[in-house]
């Protein structure tokens, strides 16, 4: 059951798991560029829930922080 409201948060957004997946990265690399803000994302908690919308031109960004690694 969900909480009232969250509707549409689950809609508009994915877990870290599957941002992960979809980017051919760890779940780690994800967090990591959730927290220096690399990649649009809202806090649920201890959560980061990536906005669906935004996250097809972030490879650019994956790509780019490797590099610099």
């Amino acid at each position: 059951m969900q909480r009232p409201g969250t509707e549409a948060i689950t809609i508009s957004h994915i877990s870290v798991t599957e941002a992960a997946r979809r980017l051919e990265v760890s779940a780690r690399t994800v967090r990591r560029l959730c927290a220096t803000g690399a990649i649009p994302c809202d806090r649920v908690g201890r959560a980061y829930l990536i906005r669906q919308a935004e996250l097809p031109d972030r490879r650019a960004i994956i790509q780019r922080d490797h590099r610099h690694a």
